[in-house]
């Protein structure tokens, strides 16, 4: 049962960020398994994605399962690898919005991330008034998803970013994300920085690329200070994430959600 931020939630069932957000805000992380999951291999057994190829059927008891533990529908976006946003409106509710991040003002309106190695963002004002979430793999940081989400809470709240905190949810590892040179490219050349989060590969022309640390760069670049999670590493945590690189395009999706509480 889920009681706030701070609460705890079976660990067979759940994650629960552990960062110091206000009272009001809740969030959680799905798992690749859960009790009573219906997905059968390779997806087994908690995917949330109607858009790998699982059964639409079971992917349909799967969020069924999750909204017992949420107080309304999530927006679920369709993620397009771009610094699109929107805000949690109730006429886009259960439609298809192609989005990287959203953000909601009001209670139980409940942002959703889906993944399975690209870095998923929670945001929340430190007052608890707005709360925010993105879909960051290295497509979406190149093309400046978080600056976006970050740029139109601040613009909606009238809160400066010094004042937003954010939690970095379940990724990739750098030890297991082997990129190319443009990938590498498309970040040094947008700023110097960057190449902190790239060393070289053993294989030639090639880095291992730390989406954390991208993540880190850009929000401090923003003027976000707080920042919490990123421990995680979908590719080696078997049991605990769906990981694209590790499994390929058969591979489920996890769930990252936050949203403001009425309580």
């Amino acid at each position: 049962m889920i009681v706030d931020c701070g609460g705890t939630v079976n660990t067979q069932e759940f994650i629960i960020p552990q960062w110091p957000c206000p009272e009001n805000i809740v969030c959680l992380q799905t798992r690749r398994f859960f009790p009573g999951g219906h997905s059968l291999p390779p997806y087994d057994n908690f995917n949330l994605a109607l858009h790998v190829n699982d059964n639409p059927a079971w992917v349909e008891k799967n969020r069924g399962l999750l909204q017992r533990y949420l107080p309304a529908r999530p927006f679920w976006l369709e993620q397009i690898h771009s610094s699109r946003i929107i805000a949690c409106q109730s006429d886009i509710l259960g439609k298809k919005v192609s989005a990287d991040g959203s953000y909601a003002t009001r209670a139980n309106q409940i942002c959703a991330i889906m993944s399975a190695d690209c870095l998923p963002v929670l945001f929340c004002f430190e007052d608890g008034c707005m709360v925010g979430a993105a879909h960051a793999g290295w497509r979406g940081l190149a093309a400046g998803v978080l600056q976006a989400l970050i740029r139109q809470m601040c613009a909606c709240s009238g809160h400066k970013s010094t004042k937003l905190m954010a939690w970095l949810g379940p990724a990739i590892s750098q030890v297991h994300f082997e990129v190319g040179e443009s990938v590498c490219q498309a970040f040094v050349t947008q700023h110097k920085d960057y190449a902190q989060a790239f060393v070289p590969a053993a294989n030639a022309r090639k880095y291992q690329a730390d989406l954390y640390q991208l993540a880190r760069i850009t929000l401090r670049q923003c003027g976000v200070t707080r920042i919490y999670g990123g421990e995680f590493c979908t590719y080696a945590q078997t049991r605990d994430f769906f990981s694209y690189r590790r499994d390929g395009a058969r591979s489920g999706r996890m769930a990252t959600l936050i949203w403001i509480s009425e309580d």
